[in-house]
């Protein structure tokens, strides 16, 4: 189930306002927003923002 959308302007935005374990990286992990680059251009980031998507497992 979506329990909250969170939009941003950046990945480091995003970054800066959720636990690293959130977004899905282990507690021993260095969190990396430019890993996302790999994913999504700077020019779709620039045009679109970026969006976590908190969800609830049932």
């Amino acid at each position: 189930m979506v329990i909250n959308m969170y939009r941003y302007l950046s990945f480091e935005e995003l970054y800066q306002h959720h636990s690293k374990v959130s977004i899905g990286y282990n507690k021993d992990e260095i969190a990396n927003p430019k890993e996302m680059l790999m994913y999504y251009s700077k020019e779709m980031i620039e045009k679109y923002g970026v969006v976590a998507i908190e969800i609830k497992v049932l």
